[in-house]
């Protein structure tokens, strides 16, 4: 497992009121099949870890149908700008950088 530090930034308000509170965050990264084999074997562990998936399996069910209806709303310029910023941002939590350019040629 590898240990992953971080900050958490929360913006609240507008304008002249805007204000940011920024928090620590710490969690392990699981990054091999033993790490992932360690925790299924304590039953509390695995109790989160499937808690974990759960959650994110629901995200990307939810994400998918959201983007649909947004993309059906929007037309289809806006949701495929929207779709390559959401693809370098992801791109991005996973520590690889990608251009524009090399989004849209991958998302079309």
């Amino acid at each position: 497992m590898e240990k992953i530090t971080g900050n958490v930034e929360v913006k609240f308000g507008s304008g002249d009121s805007e204000r940011t509170v920024t928090r620590p965050v710490e969690y392990d990264k699981l990054t091999t099949a033993d790490d992932v084999l360690a925790l299924l074997s304590d039953p509390k562990t695995l109790a989160e870890l499937l808690t974990d998936v759960n959650y994110a399996r629901n995200l990307g069910a939810r994400s998918k149908v959201r983007q649909a209806i947004l993309a059906a709303d929007a037309g289809p310029e806006k949701a495929l700008a929207k779709a390559i910023k959401d693809f370098i941002a992801y791109k991005a939590t996973m520590g690889q950088t990608i251009t524009e350019e090399q989004a849209k040629a991958i998302l079309g």
